[in-house]
């Protein structure tokens, strides 16, 4: 909260959301997908 009205804003609108997901990469992709975004393979 301090970082917050030390910089002017209003804690009172900031809203926060966690959204837990059983496989973040499957949601990445399907965000990508919705973007049409088609990244690089990386190499390992």
């Amino acid at each position: 909260m301090k970082h917050l009205t030390d910089h002017g804003a209003d804690p009172n609108k900031c809203l926060v959301y966690f959204v837990v997901v059983p496989d973040a990469d499957e949601v990445r992709e399907l965000f990508y997908g919705a973007m049409g975004y088609v990244p690089k393979k990386v190499q390992p």
